[in-house]
């Protein structure tokens, strides 16, 4: 957040910047190392090994699925091996393993620009999740079409939970008003105006 300084107009709280989040991958409780195994139903890496489907789709194919927006929202599977523990920081990018063996785990994303995660290829065909990326979170998506050409935003807050923020107001205060609300109901209601034009966002 920054602030407009009191002098011939009010004190104005306005979105300095946002900060990434981690994508829906990662944070769906997916580890580096974990195998996808499905793409929409379709079985893709060790899960064509386990369907009898034959050769997998090349690693290129699946990035092909993963940016065609005809895909979403998608459904992807994910599956790890039990008989090891998986850290979200290590991979396991040796091991062959039966569906009879892995845990698996579903994601749902609604954009491929929120997946968050990057794969790779093993020499037998599966496809593992070797690193994440952070994404714009959902506010920065949705206001990316007020960003100036210098990155800046000219949005301000004009009120939290239907109370309006005062003319007094700092930025940390507003930050804190935000923090709190979030972390007691973990939910937030916030109305913002576009000051250049006069107009709610």
């Amino acid at each position: 957040l920054r602030e407009r300084p009191l002098g011939v107009v009010p004190r104005r709280i306005y979105i300095k910047r946002f900060n990434p989040v981690s994508g829906c991958v990662e944070s769906s409780g997916i580890f580096i190392g974990d195998h996808l195994v499905f793409v929409n139903g379709t079985p893709v890496g060790a899960g064509a090994r386990w369907m009898g489907e034959g050769e997998s789709p090349s690693l290129e194919e699946v990035y092909e699925m993963l940016c065609n927006k005809a895909f979403y929202p998608i459904g992807l599977t994910f599956a790890r091996p039990q008989s090891k523990t998986s850290s979200r920081w290590t991979s396991q990018h040796d091991e062959t393993f039966s569906d009879f063996e892995a845990e698996t785990i579903c994601v749902t994303c609604s954009s491929q620009s929120q997946l968050g995660c990057i794969l790779d290829s093993l020499d037998n065909g599966d496809i593992v999740i070797s690193d994440f990326s952070s994404v714009p979170g959902i506010l920065h998506s949705a206001l990316s079409k007020y960003e100036d050409n210098d990155g800046k935003y000219h949005v301000a807050i004009d009120s939290i939970n239907g109370q309006f923020v005062p003319s007094y107001a700092t930025k940390d205060m507003v930050m804190n008003a935000l923090k709190r609300s979030w972390n007691n109901d973990r939910k937030v209601e916030i109305i913002l105006c576009d000051d250049g034009r006069k107009e709610f966002v």
